[in-house]
């Protein structure tokens, strides 16, 4: 095979494969899409996990103090990936946190990997009652 015939070979086999890429990211922005306008809009707590399915990555950042004064510097806080696989699962994939004492005797470092799924059974949207019954598996 000659060198043009290498070059073209590869310019076409890039485009193809770039073509069945976008074609793929349009079909999950469009489920992603799809999912959320099913269900009703609510605004997702600060505390614990929503029972909506969503697509997002979250970061958070906390700094613990106990009564002995020794603070913790928890960096990520738990959060992370959420993706929306299926029209009815979402996969929650929290990153290992990175735990930081101020106090020598106690050891810096990361954390556990965790990951949850959501199974969502029933839903409405707003318009039509507003109601969602999801099961957590983690």
């Amino acid at each position: 095979m000659s060198k043009a015939q290498i070059i073209v070979a590869q310019l076409l086999f890039f485009s193809v494969a770039g073509f069945a890429q976008n074609k793929f990211l349009a079909g999950w922005l469009d489920r992603i899409d799809k999912v959320e306008s099913e269900q009703p809009y609510w605004a997702s707590p600060l505390v614990t996990t929503t029972p909506r399915l969503t697509e997002r990555l979250r970061y958070d950042q906390l700094w613990q103090t106990n009564s002995k004064g020794v603070t913790t510097n928890n960096f990520d806080g738990g959060k992370g990936l959420n993706l929306i696989l299926f029209d009815r699962l979402e996969t929650n994939f929290y990153l290992p946190p990175y735990l930081e004492h101020n106090n020598s005797a106690v050891k810096s470092g990361f954390g556990d990997i965790a990951f949850l799924f959501k199974y969502r059974m029933l839903t409405s949207p707003q318009s039509e009652g507003g109601y969602i019954l999801t099961a957590f598996l983690g």
